[in-house]
């Protein structure tokens, strides 16, 4: 599996090697901004890397690999979960709720403590996927399986009654973040999800620091757009290939994003609860 690192061109071969490579980027990052404490820096270079850090009394606390991206989801009701992962629900452009993600933001700790929305560019580090160079290819696969890992049995009864295609397979376009239906315990929740989409635009890039080529490949998924970062392979994916596998998802929250404090959130609930019985918008 690929680090987080790799897919944005800045591998090293030891932790002592990355250690270095962080703390040399950190002496050039802008602050971007500060709350409850802590100072939000960042660091991008001509590719579009980023390092975004999380510093305390001149402590590094907390360092996200991504991607200056481009926008193409919206996220509303975005909460932490941990003090690395929030929780947020992707919508379409009707406000209707298209599916839920864990993911990394940058600005994560900025609005700790309260609930953000708005219009955000999602990343993908792509730590373990594979290409397909078209939908019919992925379609066969056995990578497209719901389960790649488990045997292929014969359809149940019911689903020869309904019809069912048989086994069940992912589609082209879809998304399962696996955070959201982790348990309870907000510690052990990970932006970690299988993802498969189609290409829109891919392009080879090379890390101003190191000089390392990595691949982005714009991706459209079933509820949003997605650049996907991965290390450099031979070919760049065309147009309408499939990108399909495990992603640790990381973004961030675009202009016009906006954040209330959590006790808020109740007066809101209760304000359009008490429209709705009303009949009235409150």
């Amino acid at each position: 599996m690929a680090s987080h690192l790799a897919c944005i061109g800045m591998d090293a071969p030891d932790s002592a090697s990355t250690e270095r490579l962080v703390s040399s980027v950190l002496q050039h990052a802008a602050l971007v901004g500060r709350h409850r404490g802590v100072d939000v820096l960042r660091w991008e270079d001509a590719s579009g890397a980023c390092l975004v850090f999380s510093v305390r009394k001149r402590e590094i606390v907390n360092f996200l690999p991504t991607l200056a991206g481009t926008p193409g989801a919206r996220l509303a009701h975005v909460v932490e979960v941990n003090e690395d992962v929030s929780k947020a629900m992707v919508t379409d452009d009707e406000g209707n709720d298209a599916t839920m993600l864990t993911v990394e933001l940058e600005q994560r700790d900025l609005f700790r403590g309260g609930v953000a929305s708005g219009p955000a560019s999602l990343v993908a580090l792509a730590t373990d996927v594979k290409v397909y160079p078209d939908e019919d290819t992925f379609a066969a696969s056995r990578d497209s399986l719901i389960d790649p890992e488990g045997e292929v049995t014969e359809p149940p009864p019911r689903a020869l009654e309904m019809r069912m295609p048989w086994p069940p397979r992912m589609a082209s376009q879809s998304f399962i973040s696996f955070g959201v239906s982790a348990g309870p315990e907000g510690d052990h929740v990970t932006a970690e999800a299988r993802l498969n989409g189609v290409v829109m635009h891919a392009e080879r890039r090379a890390n101003a620091l190191t000089g390392q080529t990595f691949i982005v490949a714009r991706a459209a998924c079933v509820a949003f757009d997605v650049d996907v970062c991965m290390p450099d392979e031979p070919a760049v994916p065309a147009i309408g290939a499939v990108v399909g596998g495990q992603v640790f998802m990381t973004g961030s929250l675009s202009e016009g994003w906006t954040s209330i404090p959590a006790k808020d959130t109740l007066r809101v609930r209760l304000s359009r609860l008490v429209g709705r019985k009303a009949g009235i918008d409150p």
